[in-house]
């Protein structure tokens, strides 16, 4: 897609995933971009004419020649945990007529591989070592549309559960007007957002499934903001007003029964509806509905009618 000499780059990020062996994301990005692609024909718009940028953390893909980073032992070490966990519950003997016991052994797995990702993410040494391996490689996808002097990107980044959170910090790096990246490579892509005229920018930002909302308990500077009313400003996210980009431009999708999901858009300066919260009815039953998004029909459809 390109529109107004800028290339339009799809980008998608995952993010917690109850599964014990989550392999590759490809199904379900896949799924995504093809379903968008077919709205947006419908729509009688322009469809993406790059592919997207997958990113995968937390594990290393066994197909994959690329040497293993450090965030990429997760999946392994959540997968020993579980295992000894479990052995030595199924070793005692603990009678309870309480209903909560027929789920338990789930539950226990859910938070093993799902919200210990999460968990992982909001350490410093996860959120530093997570950041370095996934902005390297939007970077690194970015870089491979830049062959000319005139070239404009135009990102469109679709974040799923704490993979919302990354993209969130990443918009941050690149446009946050106090910011200073602590990574060369941004550094370098942000040159091209701060050039006049901009070369760089973010057309839109989708959140599914986001627990930006109870991240904001991450640190004092964020609750100081949320408690004196001091909200974010979209502007150093990349929202940047521009009249060819009509609002909403940050569409956050949630559903109640994903309990891992929240609405955001209270948490921001929302002049002119920049950020919208849309719910959307995925299912009843946690953890399945977490990951309902990517292949949901309304959404495609919402985010081209937004697009």
């Amino acid at each position: 897609m390109a529109s107004n000499d800028w290339i339009e780059i799809p980008v998608f990020i995952h993010g917690i995933t109850p599964d014990e062996n989550p392999g590759s994301h490809d199904p379900q990005y896949t799924a995504l971009y093809d379903n968008i692609q077919a709205e947006l024909k419908a729509h009688g718009k322009s469809i993406f004419e790059v592919q997207p940028i997958k990113i995968e953390w937390g594990w290393h893909r066994p197909d994959s020649t690329q040497p293993v980073e450090q965030d990429q032992y997760l999946a392994e070490v959540q997968r020993l945990v579980a295992r000894q966990t479990l052995a030595v519950e199924a070793g005692i003997w603990d009678f309870t007529l309480s209903p909560t016991r027929l789920i338990h052994k789930e539950m226990r797995k859910v938070f093993l591989f799902g919200f210990a990702d999460l968990l992982y993410y909001a350490s410093k040494d996860g959120e530093a070592t997570v950041r370095q391996h996934v902005f390297k490689d939007i970077v690194a996808g970015v870089n491979q549309h830049i062959t000319e002097d005139e070239n404009k990107i135009s990102l469109t980044i679709v974040g799923h559960s704490a993979g919302s959170l990354i993209a969130h910090d990443l918009l941050y790096h690149l446009f946050g007007k106090d910011k200073v990246s602590d990574f060369p490579e941004v550094r370098e892509l942000r040159k091209l957002a701060d050039s006049e005229p901009p070369r760089l920018r973010v057309r839109r930002f989708y959140t599914i499934g986001s627990p930006i909302t109870p991240l904001t308990f991450r640190s004092n500077v964020l609750i100081t903001m949320v408690r004196t009313n001091s909200l974010p400003n979209p502007v150093d996210l990349g929202l940047r007003p521009d009249s060819t980009l009509p609002n909403p431009r940050w569409v956050n999708f949630w559903d109640m029964d994903d309990i891992a999901s929240f609405p955001v858009s209270f948490l921001y300066e929302n002049m002119d509806g920049v950020v919208k919260d849309e719910y959307v009815d995925l299912g009843d039953l946690f953890p399945p509905v977490h990951n309902a998004y990517w292949d949901n029909d309304q959404i495609a459809k919402r985010i081209a009618e937004t697009f």
